[in-house]
């Protein structure tokens, strides 16, 4: 795939693959060879309802427009029978790659949650929309290193998966989230999710980037739903001496 060119415009330099999606990035030969990201769902996903979906949500983000800390796509392109969401690529990463490289100082700590929560204040409160998947690796960083707020809506539009009580990976989805921030609502299929689970899920990214733990893990969904839906994550000062006793 590496050198490919997609619809006459974008040369792929580089493909990535997760659980539900595909990214290619790509020289935009209409651009200036300007790096982008084209995203779609895998082409596995046989469900007819997807695409129609996926385009309905992307439109969504698309029309949010240009806004401090939050990722703008640039159009919708058709490639191959699947739609994909043409936007700017972000060379310095996401969040889960400073959090694993343990880069993040206190004082960047609240600069980025603070970040994080102007962007989605003008998505909930501004645009009355509800992220649904609010997570590291959907927070990127611009070439100034600022917050931009990936993936509205696109989790929601291709989560289709229903999970078992085998072994489950970190990064698996249910109910339109990833289950490490995954608030109580969403498990419990409560049908009017509003912005409150985006707030619980800064909380828990918060809690991530100061500790470099998660506030939330287990093995198999059974434990998940249990630390979801009973559990208390350990405070502060339980993992790390430089939080205060009132941590």
């Amino acid at each position: 795939m590496i050198g490919k060119i997609i619809i006459d415009r974008y040369e792929v330099v580089d493909a990535m693959q997760g659980g539900m999606g595909e990214v290619f990035i790509c020289k935009d030969l209409q651009n200036k060879n300007n790096l982008v990201a084209l995203k779609s769902y895998l082409r596995d996903f046989k469900d007819p309802s997807i695409p129609k979906l996926f385009i309905k949500e992307a439109k969504a983000w698309i029309k949010i427009g240009k806004g401090e800390f939050i990722l703008s796509p640039e159009r919708i392109e058709e490639i191959q029978g699947r739609p994909f969401i043409v936007m700017p690529f972000c060379k310095n990463g996401n969040l889960r790659d400073k959090i694993n490289n343990r880069s993040i100082s206190t004082q960047k700590a609240f600069e980025i949650i603070t970040q994080i929560a102007i962007g989605m204040y003008r998505i909930g409160d501004k645009e009355n929309l509800v992220h649904q998947d609010l997570k590291p690796e959907n927070i990127l960083f611009d070439d100034n290193n600022r917050v931009l707020i990936s993936d509205l809506g696109i989790v929601r539009a291709i989560n289709t998966t229903n999970i078992d009580n085998k072994d489950i990976g970190i990064s698996q989805t249910t109910a339109g989230g990833t289950l490490p921030y995954t608030s109580p609502e969403q498990l419990l299929n409560k049908k009017q999710l509003d912005q409150r689970i985006d707030i619980y899920a800064i909380g828990l990214i918060f809690y991530e980037i100061l500790t470099g733990e998660y506030a939330v893990m287990g093995n198999t969904e059974k434990e998940f739903y249990h630390k979801i839906l009973k559990g208390k994550p350990p405070l502060l000062n339980e993992i790390s001496s430089k939080f205060g006793k009132d941590c």
